[in-house]
């Protein structure tokens, strides 16, 4: 355990963690933004409640075009994918930026960045800036809509919460279509029930072994989650936006109006044991680093995080800070629009180039 002033992190003493620890700058200098922005609420309002224009070409400074991509089953899931800043000398920087070109050794290509967003599928600022921090530091970012979202039709029925069937074959098609391109996930929020549940599902042969995944806020136990009473300010907005989704204190009556087939009453236990985000963890293969704040109202107490996973396991990862809240992570002195985790995970992502394989996955 590394532990610093505001910040822990927790993780098998491995060769990963000691570059992490070396060469991770960023991770060392967790969030310290002054108060209204250092309070968790005015974070998650600002950062995921504040509306955005979605489905727009246009976003945030960020311009995007569209992949519909038509699955196995005849489902549709969306890729939208960011192209370019509207800022122009932003634009220029990010043509001169190294960034993601550092993990291609036999191409050209930027390194491809799937992003994976909450389960509701709305597009927040903090995936919006995401995205263009992204792009501006030289990498290609790529958001994975599940069935129904990101504008896409619902031609069959929603997959379950951690049902990875239609990512494995997003990550396939990408690699299909851009074989010399690294690639590297991160979710957002509740996004976590499908990025881990996708890298134990695949293990070692997942199109993203050899690279590197991260989970900001994430969701480590699903049942918990849905059961977990949401507090009374985010249950009175969400009914301002979302009423026939929201009408409830716990998010699983939520989840029986979102996904349809859930209205068949499934034996509690028996869903999740098929659906928990870590329910194959000892398969995983790949490094994920999770970003977690204690100060997160929307999430279960730090008590329940299975710190067992981050001791054992030399592919996971876990750094707290004591500030930040969901999806947050405000920095003080940048007016609020840069995220220390979004720094963290670029930076994690490109300063892994240094390892060998064998250190990457040293236990």
């Amino acid at each position: 355990m590394w532990d610093l002033f505001l910040f822990i992190l927790i993780c098998k003493p491995t060769a990963l963690a000691s570059h992490l620890k070396k060469h991770c700058y960023t991770l060392a200098q967790p969030p310290l933004a002054r108060w209204p922005q250092a309070d968790p609420h005015f974070q998650i309002i600002t950062n995921l409640m504040w509306p955005t224009k979605e489905g727009a070409e246009l976003q945030g400074g960020v311009r995007f075009t569209w992949d519909n991509l038509l699955l196995k089953d005849g489902g549709i899931v969306a890729l939208d994918w960011a192209v370019s800043l509207t800022d122009q000398q932003a634009q220029a920087k990010r043509d001169h930026h190294p960034g993601g070109r550092f993990l291609c050794h036999r191409s050209s290509n930027p390194a491809i960045v799937v992003i994976i967003p909450n389960t509701l599928g709305r597009v927040t600022p903090h995936l919006l800036r995401l995205c263009y921090q992204t792009l501006q530091q030289g990498f290609y970012p790529v958001v994975f809509h599940r069935r129904g979202h990101g504008g896409c039709p619902l031609t069959t029925h929603y997959q379950k919460f951690g049902n990875a069937s239609d990512l494995v074959q997003a990550v396939a098609y990408l690699r299909s279509h851009h074989p010399t391109s690294t690639l590297l996930a991160v979710s957002e929020g509740s996004g976590s029930g499908l990025l881990p549940s996708y890298l134990g599902e695949c293990g070692s042969s997942s199109y993203l072994t050899h690279t590197y995944a991260a989970c900001i806020s994430p969701v480590f136990h699903g049942q918990l989650w849905f059961e977990y009473e949401l507090p009374w300010l985010y249950h009175w907005i969400a009914r301002m936006y979302r009423n026939r989704i929201t009408e409830c204190q716990t998010r699983w009556p939520m989840l029986e109006r979102t996904v349809p087939r859930l209205s068949m009453k499934p034996d509690w236990p028996t869903y999740w044991e098929r659906n928990e985000p870590l329910r194959d963890a000892n398969e995983v293969a790949v490094p994920v680093l999770c970003l977690c704040s204690q100060d997160d109202p929307l999430l279960p107490p730090l008590s329940t995080v299975p710190e067992a996973l981050f001791h054992n396991s030399p592919y996971f990862l876990l750094a707290v800070t004591e500030q930040g809240g969901h999806c947050g992570f405000m920095q003080d002195g940048h007016g609020g629009t840069t995220s220390w985790s979004h720094s963290v995970v670029l930076e994690y992502f490109r300063m892994n180039e240094g390892l060998t394989g064998l250190e990457r996955h040293e236990g």
